[in-house]
């Protein structure tokens, strides 16, 4: 029976460089023996890899498993890539390798499935400079002349002269020297697209479950067919936040503007829609309202009640009204001292042999006004929409 004797060969050999292509990797090897210290060798084995911060039994922030399972080699050697795998905890992208120590756990099945009898956990003993380089981009802080930036600290080193400090993208810079406080904001948010009407068996989405205008539950709270054919906007949705998880799948990680949704489709009836739905949590810290505008493209198509509109903590702020494809730019005024709910919904165009949907921000209007900042909290939030 295989033991938990295990060798490792090299650890990381390769990372990706490029910050604004393909997702950064870590190439890792080691060598699988069996309790007679026999390689196992070209077998399909079972992993898990975790990365821990601070220690061999650090905080886990990311861990990954494999599908199709490695294949040792003719040498019993297993090659993976680290950050390629099925994510179960963590995103590897956000690691921040310029803070604090990191260690790679491997936990291996040699039979290839999830019993994992093999561990081993070894520190990555130097920051791999690709993916260090790559969250120093992401910060955007350009050191000026006597200024040095190492890990979390800015120090001057000519202490009697000014103090210069630049930020790109969604970098927030507020104080006065030598206290400052710098903050990276993106623009987190959630979203999702649907048809409401099934046009192959001409029923409402969920109709089986017995009610025939479809299953409101899946559509934030609203019966498909009220999507389809009666003009429900963005206030008709629910509050209720396992219903609005139930439906918001899909979060987005955006600067300063994003293309949401664009597509087109063959039209086929009054019913043959799709509506693009955007969700943004803001959260006001001051103590006054603030204004925020978003500018966005949109369709939307009232003659069939399929509406572009926009909500605030479920009162109607804008719909468009109109048979049109167009853009909108509605103001609305966020609450002080809470975390408000912004919902903006896209329809469908007006039918001509084909149909499209679109949404999309513009205007650099993703990046919000001072005082106010996105949130990602659904998966924890309860109560109403200001909750």
């Amino acid at each position: 029976m295989m033991k938990n004797l295990f060798s490792i060969l090299a650890a990381v050999i390769f990372i990706a460089s490029a910050w604004a292509q393909a997702p950064q990797l870590m190439s890792y090897q080691a060598v699988i023996r069996d309790a007679s210290n026999n390689l196992v060798t070209n077998h399909a084995i079972g992993m898990r890899v975790s990365i821990l911060q601070g220690s061999t039994s650090g905080t886990l922030v990311y861990q990954e498993i494999y599908n199709p399972n490695p294949q040792t080699n003719a040498n019993g050697l297993v090659s993976i890539a680290i950050g390629g795998g099925i994510p179960i905890t963590g995103t590897f992208a956000n690691i921040n390798w310029a803070t604090n120590s990191y260690f790679i756990k491997t936990e291996t099945d040699p039979t290839g499935g999830t019993n994992y009898t093999i561990t081993g956990t070894s520190q990555l003993l130097s920051v791999p400079y690709a993916l260090y380089s790559q969250y120093s981009q992401k910060s955007g802080l350009l050191a000026g002349s006597n200024i040095k930036i190492s890990n979390d600290s800015i120090n001057n080193t000519a202490p009697d002269q000014p103090v210069t400090i630049t930020g790109n993208s969604a970098i927030r810079i507020t104080g006065t020297y030598p206290n400052f406080t710098i903050n990276y904001q993106s623009a987190t948010f959630r979203w999702n697209v649907f048809s409401s009407y099934d046009q192959g068996n001409s029923v409402w989405m969920g109709a089986a479950g017995g009610n025939a205008n479809g299953d409101p539950n899946m559509f934030l709270g609203v019966t498909p067919q009220l999507w389809g054919d009666v003009s429900a906007t963005a206030e008709s949705i629910s509050s209720d936040k396992e219903v609005l998880r139930t439906f918001f799948i899909n979060k987005a990680y955006a600067g300063k503007n994003a293309m949401v949704y664009s597509d087109t489709w063959s039209y086929y009836s009054s019913t043959n829609s799709k509506m693009a739905v955007v969700l943004f949590r803001i959260s006001n810290t001051t103590n006054a309202a603030i204004n925020w505008t978003p500018y966005f493209y949109y369709t939307s198509y009232e003659s069939w009640g399929e509406l572009a509109s926009v909500a605030l903590n479920g009162t109607a702020v804008w719909n468009a009204g109109a048979n049109t494809y167009g853009t909108a730019s509605p103001t609305m005024s966020i609450p002080a001292n809470s975390v408000s709910s912004v919902i903006v919904i896209s329809g469908s165009s007006v039918p001509s042999g084909t149909r499209t949907c679109f949404l999309a921000f513009y205007n650099n209007c993703l990046q919000l006004p001072t005082g106010l900042q996105f949130v990602d909290d659904l998966d924890t939030a309860t109560g109403g929409w200001g909750q």
